[in-house]
């Protein structure tokens, strides 16, 4: 009955989930190597973490399995399809992005969606992040890449929304650690802007490289090949 009803299958497994108990298997040695450090910002140091930048066509079928179950860390949980999401980021960019550090490839971890809201003012419409990078400033990181983009585009500048669910609970005060101000809110949602007046952004991150394959990830072959 099971097999008929087609209720527990997948059409699609993703090169990360294929992965999952190698990465539970690394993130125990990075586990480990923190006890061993004492000292976070050594050990942030230390992992030598990259991230690389992708277009979120590029991998599309990680961008939409990350949208669907992600909970935790997740700005406004909108479950998006793929027509959802190139409407969101219509006049803005949907972005993926990957971590690697010296023990392994935590694969596809975050997707970023801003959306083009008019007059030089930009907003995350959706923003995600896999559980198993926080606590390591990875945040930081991409909100740095972001504001780089939107620099480019002369955004004046960044809005972003926290809409409060059961479980989102742990970045419930990301954009005020991320120096974002606060304004009006509206019911239950909390809102914050940054604004992009020429300064360098606050929350740097310099123990992690950022690689943009945007450009590499727009081409013909790879949107063929996600």
């Amino acid at each position: 009955m099971l097999v008929d009803t087609g209720w527990f299958d997948r059409r699609v497994v993703t090169e990360d989930s294929a992965r999952r108990q190698r990465m539970y298997k690394e993130n125990a040695q990075r586990e480990a190597h923190l006890g061993a450090s004492g000292d976070i910002d050594a050990f942030l140091a230390d992992l030598d973490m990259e991230m690389t930048v992708y277009d979120a066509q590029a991998h599309r079928d990680r961008v939409l399995e990350l949208i669907q179950k992600t909970n935790q860390f997740n700005l406004t949980t909108r479950r998006y399809g793929w027509p959802e999401l190139e409407s969101a980021a219509a006049g803005g960019f949907a972005l993926c992005y990957r971590l690697t550090d010296r023990f392994g490839d935590n694969g596809i971890i975050s997707v970023v969606i801003v959306k083009d809201e008019g007059g030089g003012d930009y907003a995350v419409d959706l923003w995600l992040m896999s559980c198993r990078v926080m606590s390591r400033a990875v945040e930081n990181a991409i909100m740095e890449d972001v504001v780089r983009r939107l620099e480019e585009k002369s955004a004046r500048r960044i809005v972003g929304r926290y809409i409060p669910t059961a479980k989102n609970a742990p970045v419930k005060d990301l954009y005020e650690r991320l120096r974002f101000h606060a304004l009006p809110a509206i019911g239950e949602d909390k809102l914050y802007e940054y604004p992009l007046d020429g300064q360098p952004y606050a929350a740097r991150t310099p123990h992690i490289r950022c690689v943009d394959q945007t450009a590499q990830s727009r081409s013909p072959a790879s949107a063929a090949t996600p």
